[in-house]
């Protein structure tokens, strides 16, 4: 897998495809599905990054949108330090740090990454814009689903064959919740949690309308690459 926090911003909304490209298919598909992954895996949208304004988050309220896993908890507006000590990097993780793939003067990108679980966290004057936690998980992920449901709402459906997407908004606020998932070869089911202010959440795609395209894509390549 491409170790570039760029390639993981620019496909993390987008979980099965994180998932096939990093190796994670179940079976090695055929020179026809080759070409069928090489053309669905090219990230969708403009080909230039979008340049930006965005003001610099406040720090956020208790019951602010928010990535929850396990004791973890961080919000848009949250130290981008803190964030980290939230999701300390495991022993062994390879850490990146680049400019991001969208054009926000000030951004900076963290990113790590280990095996298949990767925390980044995109910032501006050291305050959390947009964070992303990608993790399997081999219990079911209805757990993690009510816990975010019971905190945060019942929240907006995408669904195209074996992947899924929950979103929840803030108008007032201006920020967007994801959680997409899809199964991998380890016959665990791959999460990816984000959250962040919209408008860049729907730079990296990690927003409904994206959503829809992106997981048909996805779904396909999932398909092509399951034994007959």
């Amino acid at each position: 897998m491409e170790r570039s926090n760029t390639r993981f911003w620019k496909l993390a909304s987008s979980l099965a495809l994180l998932g096939i490209l990093a190796g994670c298919g179940s079976s090695e598909p055929t020179v026809e599905n080759n070409e069928t992954v090489r053309a669905a895996s090219k990230p969708a949208g403009p080909a230039a990054p979008t340049e930006l304004e965005v003001q610099v988050p406040g720090t956020p309220s208790s019951d602010a949108l928010a990535l929850l896993y396990g004791t973890a908890i961080v919000h848009v507006g949250d130290n981008s330090e803190l964030a980290f000590q939230q999701f300390p990097r495991p022993k062994g993780a390879v850490e990146s740090s680049d400019e991001p793939p969208v054009k926000i003067v000030g951004a900076k990108t963290a990113v790590w990454d280990k095996d298949q679980e990767s925390f980044a966290v995109l910032s501006l004057d050291e305050r959390v814009l947009v964070a992303v936690h990608t993790k399997p998980l081999a219990t079911s992920v209805q757990v993690l689903l009510d816990r975010y449901t019971k905190k945060f709402g019942q929240p907006e459906f995408v669904s195209r064959g074996q992947v899924e997407y929950r979103f929840w908004d803030t108008p007032e606020l201006g920020q967007t919740l994801m959680l997409c998932w899809a199964p991998n070869a380890s016959n665990t089911t791959l999460v990816t949690a984000a959250v962040g202010l919209t408008p860049v959440m729907r730079e990296f795609r990690m927003d409904p309308s994206s959503a829809e395209a992106d997981a048909m894509r996805a779904s396909n390549l999932l398909s092509a690459q399951t034994p007959k």
